[in-house]
């Protein structure tokens, strides 16, 4: 009994390898659109943060503001958007809507002490106006642009 080396005919392995690419590629383009844009750099969604502060002593300084009062976002990317209370004075601040689009819902973080957080993703187009019920003076705008 005598055993025959195993030769593999590299014209079938060449097609084999031709059309295992081609389904693979077919495979991203039917299945898989965003990870094709992602991998092109033409598409994808970054989700981020937009990260506002309330800074320290602006109970008692009218001539401090949120730290970020003017953002632009755009729906569906980046758009959540986070205040940070950091003030020490101890007194409460809020990020209520003052005006929205009206295809949007208002926002009111209710009262933030030091250390919380509030965080809105706006999903209608327009531009959302909040400020601070307690102190007048703290006043921000949110611009949000179509996808």
């Amino acid at each position: 009994m005598s055993f025959e080396e195993y030769a593999p005919d590299r014209k079938v392995l060449g097609v084999l390898l031709v059309v295992g690419l081609i389904l693979a590629s077919g495979m991203l383009l039917v299945l898989q659109p965003k990870v094709l844009a992602v991998l092109s750099g033409k598409g994808g969604t970054k989700s981020t943060e937009v990260d506002v502060l309330i800074p320290d002593g602006i109970a008692s300084n009218p001539r401090l503001n949120f730290v970020k009062s003017s953002i632009t976002v755009k729906v569906n990317l980046n758009n959540t958007i986070v205040w940070s209370d950091n003030d020490t004075s101890g007194q409460a601040h809020t990020v209520t809507t003052r005006s929205a689009p009206s295809a949007s819902a208002s926002f009111d973080s209710g009262p933030l002490n030091l250390g919380d957080t509030f965080s809105v993703t706006p999903t209608a187009p327009g531009t959302y106006l909040y400020h601070c019920i307690f102190h007048g003076w703290m006043q921000g705008t949110i611009t949000v642009l179509a996808p």
